[in-house]
């Protein structure tokens, strides 16, 4: 009976040890990494670096936050995957500068300002919740479903009449203490807004 229980707990110690060894074997790199951590070797290749005068004024940011929640559905309208992400959406809205002028007539100053426009827009993904359920969630879906979003976006604030209104509004009132500062005494003139053309 000693020998039988003498085999048993070797197999079982044999067991362990095997255990033990293909558990390290199999998870070496993510605990290597866990406790060695990662070398990464950046290097900056440039193909072409290009600078450009742009005269352009941005006078009015718009940040945006919440959760948008995508379903991809499957046949008989069975739900596949569902995904939601935290994101922070920011737009500038302004004037190209070069375009601007003003004309003065007597104590009137007329400042001639283009249309305000979405000039630069970005979104930032904070974090990302999923339930696959037949299909999987890929790292391309990933990417199509933030560019639609971001497409998304573009397009709804890009006609936003109010957000223009006020960049371009914002932008005559950088214009009018600019005017102010070069005339010094500034009492008596009226200024306006002027379109382009017009």
């Amino acid at each position: 009976m000693k020998k039988a229980w003498k085999f048993i707990k070797k197999i079982v110690l044999l067991a362990f040890l095997g255990a033990i060894l293909y558990i390290a074997i199999r998870y070496y790199p993510i605990v290597s990494k866990l406790f060695a951590g990662e070398k990464l070797n950046f290097r900056d290749i440039r193909s072409s670096v290009e600078l450009r005068d742009i005269g352009r004024l941005n006078s009015l940011q718009l940040t945006q936050s919440g959760t948008f929640e995508n379903d991809t559905k499957a046949l008989f309208n069975i739900t596949a995957n569902s995904i939601w992400l935290d994101y922070e959406f920011r737009g500038l809205y302004g004037i190209d500068l070069t375009e601007a002028y003003v004309r003065t007539d007597g104590k009137d100053i007329n400042v001639y300002l283009p249309k305000a426009e979405l000039t630069d827009h970005s979104i930032k993904i904070l974090k990302v919740s999923r339930k696959d359920f037949l299909k999987p969630v890929t790292p391309e879906d990933l990417v199509r479903i933030v560019d639609e979003f971001k497409k998304q976006l573009y397009e709804q604030y890009r006609t936003d009449e109010a957000n223009l209104q006020k960049a371009r509004e914002n932008a005559f009132d950088i214009a009018q203490n600019i005017i102010k500062g070069y005339l010094g005494n500034s009492d008596g003139y009226t200024f306006h807004l002027c379109d382009i053309g017009g």
